[in-house]
């Protein structure tokens, strides 16, 4: 049941622009482990998680230790390394690398019952806020580019 849902409805919204997408599983993807690690533990708290259902998927670049990586995130986002996918290893872009990069966590979580609550939470507090406007029951003229 959910605990702090303001909490995790106002995580989501900014993680919206970050990489947190729908379809028949709800995965976020970022490079912050802080991000990453907030995510996941307002998720757990304000949910109760069928931990079976969590997987984890690493972009990884290639001049990296895969394994160190995994031990890195397996442990602060406490999932089981036997959880990780095979990961996507990529090279290094040029002077873009960045020394301290950890690679690139996508967090999926497969229950789609969970996930079409979280899409109801989302619409009704975008309509709330008239963040969706034209949508039934929502507030506004129906269009996105309005004149105050």
């Amino acid at each position: 049941m959910i605990r702090y849902p303001a909490q995790l409805v106002d995580q989501a919204r900014k993680l919206a622009d970050k990489g947190f997408t729908y379809r028949k599983i709800g995965t976020l993807t970022n490079g912050d482990p802080e991000l990453v690690a907030t995510f996941i533990g307002l998720f757990r708290e304000s949910y109760h998680l069928d931990e079976t259902k969590l997987r984890v998927h690493m972009q990884v670049h290639s001049n990296q230790n895969y394994s160190n990586l995994v031990d890195f995130w397996s442990g602060l986002l406490r999932i089981s390394p036997g959880k990780f996918l095979k990961p996507v290893i990529t090279e290094a872009g040029g002077n873009k690398h960045r020394s301290s990069y950890l690679g690139t966590c996508t967090v999926k979580y497969y229950n789609y019952e969970l996930q079409l609550k979280l899409i109801g939470i989302s619409e009704e507090y975008m309509r709330k806020f008239a963040i969706l406007e034209g949508i039934p029951n929502g507030s506004g003229d129906g269009s996105l580019n309005h004149i105050a």
